[in-house]
This record gives structure tokens, C-alpha cells and sequence, in this order.
């Protein structure tokens, strides 16, 4: 349940990352090293070194991207589209907006599903604490009332 949502937030902080980075005019290998020590998952940030072995050997980003198997076909797709029509920056925001906002919605329907459990299992707490009191007070009635 949370695996696909941990992924999800790992690849729109890989691409903020990667877009601002390229904002900002630092070449793509140093961006990539940046990313990959900013990251913050360690099994992305070894997929983001090895991305970067691979372009400074002379291949583009979506091929080592796509090899890796981290990241989603979609996400290889769109850094593919980027780095052939040289609005790679803007695919990298557009791809981490995506990304942002669907951990928010499945964020929110997952906190739908629990939301009726956590009250479920309120409730039957609360019966355990009403029957804990009032059986041994039933009891001693009903041991008082034979006398």
C-alpha cells in the first residue's frame, strides 16, 4: 500500500530536483550528482549514479533511466520527449507536478479506507473497557441477589 506512494514521492523530488538544478544552469552530470546526494532514498540515489555513469560515458538521460527500472515508463517516456524537443526543465516540473499531486490523492482515498477502521476498532476498544467495568458489577449484584 504505502510502496507505490514512497516511489511516487521519490520520483517528484527527483524531478523538482533535477528541473531546478537545470534551471539554474549547472551542467547535467553535476546536476545528477547533486540529485543523487539529495535525494534522500538510497536506492534512488544509486539509480541516479548510475544514471550518471551512463551520460558521462555519452548516452542521454532516458536510456539509463529506462535500463535502471526504477523509474516508471511514463517518467522515461517524458525525459525522452524533453531531451529530443529541448524542454527537458519543463517535462522534469510537469512530471514532478504529476506526481505531487497524485500521492495527495491516493493520500487522501487511503485515509478514506482508514478512516472507518480506525472508528471499527474505537469502538471495540470502548466495549472492552464498558464490559471490563459493568461484568464484575453484574456479577456482585447477581451474587447479592441470591442471598
Amino acid at each position: 500500500i504505502l510502496g507505490p506512494l514512497v516511489l511516487m514521492a521519490a520520483l517528484s523530488r527527483f524531478s523538482y530536483m533535477m528541473a531546478t538544478l537545470i534551471k539554474s544552469g549547472l551542467p547535467i552530470i553535476e546536476n545528477l550528482a547533486v540529485t543523487a546526494q539529495a535525494v534522500g532514498n538510497d536506492v534512488l540515489a544509486e539509480a541516479t549514479r548510475r544514471i550518471r555513469d551512463s551520460v558521462q560515458e555519452g548516452k542521454g538521460l532516458a536510456e539509463p533511466m529506462g535500463n535502471i527500472g526504477f523509474f516508471t515508463p511514463l517518467v522515461v517516456q517524458m525525459v525522452a520527449i524533453g531531451e529530443a524537443s529541448g524542454t527537458l526543465e519543463d517535462i522534469l516540473f510537469k512530471i514532478s507536478r504529476y506526481y505531487d499531486m497524485e500521492v495527495a490523492n491516493r493520500t487522501k482515498r487511503l485515509g478514506s479506507y482508514v478512516e472507518p477502521l480506525l472508528t471499527l476498532v474505537l469502538g471495540i476498544m470502548v466495549l472492552f473497557f464498558a464490559l471490563a467495568i459493568f461484568l464484575p458489577m453484574w456479577d456482585l449484584t447477581r451474587i447479592a441477589t441470591k442471598k
